[in-house]
């Protein structure tokens, strides 16, 4: 992202809403992550709306690994720049994220060595059915 940033150009033309077909929502998790890099960095975009309010970090969670990756980036980058109000924020995120991931890790080992494994199969009964009806085997239906 700092060489990015060399090129107001290319910033002022940026597009990574997923959300939006034309225009940057601002909004959106691409977004907030995409401005917060410009926030630290000290640059602006003509094409995504300033970071004006770290608020709009509550609109970022980690919920797979390419959130994590990026927190961990950005944790790193808010360190190098010196910003520690957004490095705290960022490392609670990131530590709500591991607690997250070591509870469904607990829950599965609980249901797996205790109760045998029912949770798991109720869980995937219940679970996204229209699912199930999509999928394709190799026969293709």
């Amino acid at each position: 992202m700092r060489d990015l940033c060399k090129h107001q150009n290319f910033l002022d033309n940026l597009k990574v809403c997923w959300r939006s077909e034309h225009d940057n929502c601002g909004e959106c998790p691409k977004c907030v992550r995409t401005m917060l890099a410009l926030y630290l960095l000290g640059a602006k975009s003509q094409a995504l709306p300033k970071l004006d309010s770290l608020t709009k970090l509550k609109n970022f969670q980690a919920e797979n690994l390419g959130g994590v990756k990026f927190l961990e980036d950005a944790m790193i980058l808010a360190e190098d720049v010196g910003n520690r109000t957004v490095q705290r924020i960022l490392q609670r995120y990131y530590l709500r994220y591991q607690i997250r991931i070591q509870m469904k890790q607990l829950i599965r080992m609980l249901d797996r060595y205790m109760l045998g494994g029912i949770l798991g199969r109720i869980s995937r009964s219940v679970r996204k059915p229209d699912e199930l009806k999509m999928r394709v085997t190799l026969r293709g239906s």
